[in-house]
């Protein structure tokens, strides 16, 4: 597993020289609904997740104000799908890229291969999250993870 402790944390990009923060807004908690990437809102809980071991190699990470997991449609991962908040829980691996806090998020599957957290290409503002292949011009750029004090 990738060099990060079980807690709780914000996770973030610099787009455009501005921190924006991994969240699910406050409100509908439904099933596959998206994760968005914004500046921060002053709610906190909104961008604050629980990541936890869950093999060796291998992360669950949890939005803490809506209990629901970070995740993809069910099956295996597919380059595009949208990334939101799903009740069962989905095996993330942190690959290090940079800085001891940075780190590539991504999803491995039996066809598809390894796909990483990125941005959908298709949004504008807010920002939502879609599995992106690994190549940096196609998606693929470290988010930080920040502890939450």
């Amino acid at each position: 597993m990738a060099a990060i402790s079980n807690g709780i944390y914000a996770i973030s990009r610099s787009i455009d020289s501005a921190d924006q923060f991994l969240m699910l807004p406050t409100g509908d908690a439904a099933p596959g609904r998206g994760a968005l990437l914004r500046p921060e809102t002053g709610r906190p809980g909104e961008s604050r997740w629980e990541v936890r071991a869950f093999s060796r190699r291998s992360v669950v990470i949890c939005n803490v104000e809506h209990g629901i997991f970070l995740g993809f449609p069910p099956g295996d991962p597919e380059a595009g799908a949208l990334v939101g908040g799903w009740p069962k829980p989905r095996e993330w691996r942190l690959e290090p890229a940079g800085a001891p806090s940075e780190f590539l998020i991504v999803a491995s599957g039996r066809r598809s291969g390894d796909l990483a957290l990125g941005l959908d290409p298709g949004s504008a503002d807010p920002l939502r999250t879609a599995l992106t292949p690994m190549a940096p011009d196609e998606g693929a750029a470290p988010w930080r993870f920040t502890r939450a004090r």
